[in-house]
């Protein structure tokens, strides 16, 4: 069972105090249990949309987020500046050791705010706070991290975060903002691959950037552990005519028996292996496929080492894959390296 944590900082609401602030009925999931017309009739509820471009670019230190907010019914709280207060909410999807989930809401400070017309605006912030520890400790290279945005209804005494956007997820790795890479869902289950380059020189290490998720499986899933060794993801690799590359490098074997652990729906569990932690050492230059191969089965007791599977958990686990990436290995070394690996792509 996941251990929630939770952080809500906002200066309109809270006041300096000295006492101890007690929380109850925290309900998790949405924010706002009851819908706005059931405490203001005939009212039309606010709406908040993400504005930003489809080819945004993020980086751990700059995060703009750009939405644009309408208030048809004037339900909204308004700061002095006659704008919207908005509010973030950030949850790390990422399970750490203990298997807990961390959430924290903050009012937005320092926002641009420009009014389009009369009760809607385009508001516009920088989130990349979000990813910087308060603890004393370095800054986050790695996670999962998804936010959205909403704003704050004061209706019959009660303050209500209302309008929230659809969830924007960011994925970090060794401190860059990558995509993930989906392949098709089954049965809710998910595995991604995404690489650094398209083009890698002979004799370099390619990096793996994976990432498995349970995205909405109804049934208990469970699967080997990412992080242990083995893996629990295996690795295809194909040539530029399709044909199965054979793994031909086991310097780096896994020697040790495997774990198996749950995969609650809604956590990414990104790992980060090398093509030749997974038996692979590209001689040659070309043009190669990879393709990322993840196993899960339901089992609601999921506990120990990896198992030999019974008959019944064979025919109910779930093999999804992500879609094949190709990419070009070439000899810079060689002169006519380049221009073979470029007539192998045509």
């Amino acid at each position: 069972m996941l251990d929630n944590f939770y952080w809500f900082t906002s200066p309109s609401l809270l006041r300096p105090i000295c006492s101890p602030l007690s929380i109850t009925d925290y309900l998790p999931g949405q924010f706002l249990p009851e819908t706005v017309s059931s405490l203001a009739s005939r009212s039309r509820p606010p709406s908040i949309q993400w504005a930003n471009d489809d080819n945004e670019s993020y980086t751990r230190d700059r995060i703009p987020f750009r939405v644009r907010v309408e208030d048809p019914s004037h339900l909204l709280s308004h700061d002095d500046r006659s704008c919207p207060r908005l509010f973030v909410r950030f949850r790390e999807a990422t399970p750490p050791s203990e298997q807990s989930r961390i959430v924290r809401v903050d009012e937005v400070q320092n926002v641009a705010c420009k009014i389009e017309a009369r009760n809607r605006f385009v508001m516009e912030f920088d989130a990349s706070y979000a990813l910087k520890r308060n603890d004393g400790q370095n800054d986050r290279k790695n996670g999962e991290f998804t936010f959205d945005v909403s704003s704050l209804a004061d209706l019959k005494g009660r303050h209500l975060l209302v309008g929230t956007t659809p969830g924007l997820h960011l994925s970090m790795v060794n401190g860059n903002i990558i995509p993930r890479n989906w392949g098709p869902l089954v049965e809710g289950v998910g595995v991604s691959l995404t690489l650094d380059s398209d083009t890698f020189e002979l004799g370099a290490e390619i990096p793996l950037h994976i990432a498995v998720e349970n995205f909405s499986s109804a049934a208990p899933l469970c699967a080997s552990d990412p992080y242990y060794d083995p893996p629990g993801v295996g690795v295809e690799l194909h040539d530029a005519s399709e044909h199965p590359v054979p793994p031909n490098d086991f310097s780096g074997f896994w020697l040790g028996h495997g774990s198996s652990d749950r995969f609650p729906v809604g956590l990414v569990y990104p790992i980060e292996l090398k093509l030749k932690q997974m038996g692979y050492r590209i001689e040659r230059p070309g043009v190669y496929k990879a393709v990322v191969v993840w196993s899960a089965y339901r089992d609601e007791d999921c506990f120990g080492g990896v198992r030999v599977l019974s008959s019944e958990e064979v025919a109910s686990r779930v093999t999804v894959k992500s879609p094949a990436i190709t990419f070009r290995v070439v000899d810079h070394s060689s002169p006519g390296s380049a221009k073979t690996a470029a007539e192998t792509v045509r």
